[in-house]
């Protein structure tokens, strides 16, 4: 293993370069190591007063990477930052790109770890991947406008959506069905099937997306109901059960309510925001019949519990969700509200299920 400093963190020297060029030329793979300094007031390129007025990475790191990458080798990009970088130009020439951010004191060894494949990574992005500074604000939340759309002449996709990742296995999502007929101030449960079709052992962060189709409010094309990490053998399936309160479907209404509307609602399992913006309708609906519910203010509920299938189910685990359910009111107009479900069968995370090209 050949080492070379290549450049610092956020200067314009190149002066590395030359001997970064010919250890990637003797290499059969070059690790390139990008991203931030941590610091304060201005001593870092990340954290408290220390701001960007661009997505580029610091310095001249994306010169370096351009260097290394016309050399032909293969490049493994490791980002090590505080803040998600428009590196969009990057994801398709690197043989893979792993999005570390800043990973602690163990950080090397994980790293190292999901590189020469001793660990199965199953990490999924928290935040959207910018495309570029002028593509922002973006958010996976946004509604139908707000997306991409043939009245912009650019791009407004981003580089990678919200909940992606991949692995050194494959998984499929099957058989996603909606259970039973529900009140809007109810809970509807939703199982999918999970299979492992891959060669080795991995795990699967199994996301559940729901979209209002008509509400009185413009509302985001998806939004994450919930999620589950799955571990499955080679060939092995699971079924796994989301109870999800129709209350994860409330918004604020005009009067600034929170208030469950009756309607069309869609839901799917997919591998990130961005299937489920372009989910297909399958099964069969299920109704909730029962007027519009508001919602009285109050905490979040909980999140999901990690000995059991994901469960948002008013009046369990939460007092507040509890008091909640008794003090759910209605009102005078009543009508019915259909969920209709659809799925994506897919690799996780994306759309080259065999290779860990974007990690």
């Amino acid at each position: 293993m050949t080492f070379a400093a290549g450049c610092a963190v956020d200067d314009t020297q190149r002066s590395g370069f030359p001997d970064a060029i010919r250890a990637a030329h003797a290499a059969d793979v070059a690790i390139l190591i990008v991203g931030d300094q941590a610091g304060l007031f201005g001593r870092g390129t990340v954290g408290e007063e220390c701001d960007r007025d661009n997505l580029d990475l610091p310095g001249v790191q994306r010169d370096l990477v351009e260097a290394v990458l016309a050399t032909g080798t293969p490049v493994v990009l490791v980002l090590v930052t505080g803040r998600p970088y428009a590196v969009s130009w990057a994801l398709q020439r690197c043989a893979a790109v792993v999005r570390a951010f800043f990973p602690g004191e163990e950080g090397a060894a994980a790293i190292a770890g999901v590189i020469s494949g001793r660990v199965n990574p199953s990490g999924r992005l928290p935040v959207t991947l910018p495309r570029s500074a002028g593509a922002q604000p973006y958010s996976y939340l946004h509604p139908p406008l707000g997306g991409p759309t043939t009245v912009s002449n650019l791009p407004t996709a981003p580089g990678l959506p919200f909940g992606h990742g991949l692995s050194y296995t494959t998984f499929e999502h099957a058989d996603l069905a909606i259970a039973g007929d529900v009140e809007a101030g109810g809970s509807f449960v939703t199982t999918v099937r999970v299979t492992n079709t891959g060669p080795r052992a991995g795990t699967d962060v199994v996301q559940l997306y729901g979209h209002d189709v008509v509400a009185s409010i413009t509302q985001p094309t998806a939004q994450l109901l919930g999620y589950r990490r799955l571990v499955l053998e080679p060939g092995e399936s699971a079924v796994v059960r989301f109870v999800v309160p129709t209350a994860r479907l409330a918004f604020s209404d005009r009067d600034l309510v929170r208030v469950v509307e009756p309607g069309t609602s869609s839901c799917g399992s997919v591998p990130h925001a961005r299937r489920a913006k372009q989910g297909r309708a399958c099964g069969s609906p299920a109704r909730l019949s029962r007027s519009r519910s508001r919602i009285p203010a109050g905490p979040p509920p909980s999140s999901c519990r990690p000995d059991r299938p994901f469960v948002w189910s008013v009046g369990e685990s939460n007092p507040w969700q509890r008091s909640r359910a008794g003090r759910c009111q209605t009102r005078a107009r009543s009508s019915a509200t259909t969920i209709r479900s659809w799925s994506g069968s897919s690799a996780t995370g994306g759309d080259q299920p065999c290779s860990p090209r974007q990690i």
